[in-house]
């Protein structure tokens, strides 16, 4: 069960489901979503060959994970208008897009996604194309990087929280736990990362380091949205916890078979680069965007060709 959305000619395939990533992305990108147990595997989810080639040995896990992962991916390049064809791992071990496109795709237990954009195509008709204009109103640049992730929620060691995080991000992790203390903003602030990481390697050709990265949350929105048309609690209701401290695998397929997302929370991010990988990202902008719903982080993040303002 797939949803594909994004861009006009995008038709859904199987039963509609909430659309998760709709909430981080703007319009005129293309996103194929699922939600599914760990061990999920189709006859539909079967590799082409070049890319079977490509994970001779791997197990079983990790085939079941690339090839749904692939088969989304496909499907959105089919809603953007292209042939789908294999989808092979460049160096860096990131999918090789067509030439002319920018996408991103992303895993974890009970859910996977694909999104896709034309890179360097201007956006030019505001009635097709919803996620045109921006928050300021300008006319929004061509896509020229995109990255997204996912994460179930649950807590995350020391270890790995000191690995990932610069000192100014753990300083508003601390202060997270205190004003919002059912916000994971471990898994959050990796996710994050994550995303960024993932925009940032097929633009530049260049490895990024997670200390390299500083991440600042912007706004919250804590009220009351649903990700489907169907009343929820508010996301304050003491009936309704933000975050569970684990997901069992499987368990958010089905609630996203049942049609029970609700998205709670909302935010904006924004990141900087260490001194001199900041050229690298001159003349682009940005566009962060998280939500937390059903035990599971959503990050999308799109770079943006800079605009003259009108």
């Amino acid at each position: 069960m797939v949803v594909v959305s994004g861009m006009p000619n995008a038709k859904p395939v199987g039963v509609k489901l909430s659309r998760m990533i709709d909430q981080v992305l703007p319009g005129d990108v293309c996103v194929a979503e699922i939600w599914t147990g760990d061990d999920d595997a189709t006859a539909a989810d079967r590799l082409w060959p070049d890319e079977e080639r490509l994970l001779a040995g791997a197990g079983q896990r990790r085939l079941v994970e690339f090839a749904s992962g692939r088969r989304l991916a496909r499907q959105a390049l089919l809603a953007l208008g292209i042939t789908p064809d294999a989808i092979p791992i460049g160096p860096d071990g990131g999918p090789v897009w067509p030439v002319g496109v920018i996408g991103s795709i992303t895993h974890c237990p009970g859910y996977r996604a694909a999104v896709v954009a034309r890179s360097g195509e201007q956006v030019d008709d505001m009635s097709a194309k919803t996620g045109a204009i921006e928050a300021e109103g300008r006319l929004a640049g061509p896509p020229l990087a995109i990255g997204i992730d996912a994460e179930p929620v649950g807590a995350l060691s020391q270890r790995i929280v000191s690995y990932i995080a610069n000192p100014s991000e753990i300083d508003w992790l601390a202060r997270l736990k205190v004003t919002q203390p059912r916000l994971d903003g471990d898994h959050l602030l990796f996710s994050i990362k994550e995303a960024i990481y993932k925009a940032w390697r097929p633009l530049t050709g260049q490895p990024l380091a997670f200390h390299q990265a500083t991440v600042e949350l912007g706004e919250m929105d804590f009220s009351k949205t649903t990700v489907e048309s169907e009343e929820v609690p508010s996301a304050q209701s003491n009936h309704l916890p933000l975050a569970k401290t684990a997901v069992e695998p499987g368990e958010m397929g089905h609630r996203g078979a049942s049609g029970g997302n609700s998205a709670l929370i909302t935010g904006s991010f924004s990141f900087t680069v260490e001194a001199e990988l900041a050229p690298l990202l001159a003349g682009i902008d940005w566009r962060g965007r998280w939500l937390l719903a059903d035990g599971l982080i959503i990050v999308g993040l799109l770079g943006r060709g800079s605009q003259p303002a009108p």
